[in-house]
């Protein structure tokens, strides 16, 4: 029940309090046609069904660490008073869209961006759909299982390549005096003869 629904309630006890105490007539229609109408909006938000409809679709498709993800949710059949919320990283963040005029044949876009701070395996979804009755006395909580998987890869960084510039024959003397390298096995480089040995 929603907070206008609670206000008609108060004040069908009320008017039939009132009523009774004063006698009144006027005060006892009041209160019968407003549960009338609270029956009636309980009454069609218990059979109503949900004709909404989301795809979801995330640029980039492969998001690396510590990056932004752009998500665009492209809704069909969202009423008025209907709010649609999108859940995130197993439910621990999330994002909610209200629809003020919108008909039922109309599709809309929405967008939200989000921070993926670690590399692994995210969840999207599922999202929660509140729909309110035509008085806005009651509103139902409708889920729509579209949980998807996004996979955030390792951040990559290019990493320059040392260059050895090759020393001739008659050099390699030299380069074993300045080489910084400890190791005995290296003589020296030359460039590639053919017959040389492998």
């Amino acid at each position: 029940m929603t907070f206008r629904g609670y206000w008609a309630l108060c004040t069908i006890i009320i008017c039939t309090i009132a009523s009774i105490l004063f006698a009144s007539k006027s005060l006892f229609l009041i209160s019968v046609f407003l549960l009338g109408l609270l029956t009636f909006s309980a009454i069609n938000i218990f059979y109503r069904k949900s004709k909404i409809k989301v795809l979801r679709e995330t640029i980039p498709k492969y998001p690396v660490e510590d990056s932004e993800v752009l998500t665009t949710l492209s809704i069909e059949g969202a009423l008025k008073d209907t709010l649609i919320k999108d859940y995130f990283d197993s439910g621990k963040k999330s994002t909610k869209f209200y629809f003020d005029k919108t008909s039922s044949k109309s599709s809309t876009k929405v967008q939200y961006k989000l921070n993926v701070e670690h590399r692994g395996k995210y969840t999207q979804g599922p999202l929660l759909v509140t729909e309110n009755d035509w008085l806005g006395f009651f509103s139902k909580d409708t889920p729509i299982d579209n949980e998807e998987f996004l996979l955030v890869y390792p951040k990559v960084e290019e990493i320059a390549i040392p260059t050895v510039s090759i020393q001739s024959q008659h050099e390699s003397k030299s380069f074993k005096d300045n080489s910084t390298t400890p190791s005995e096995d290296l003589f020296g480089l030359k460039e590639y003869s053919p017959g040389d040995d492998t």
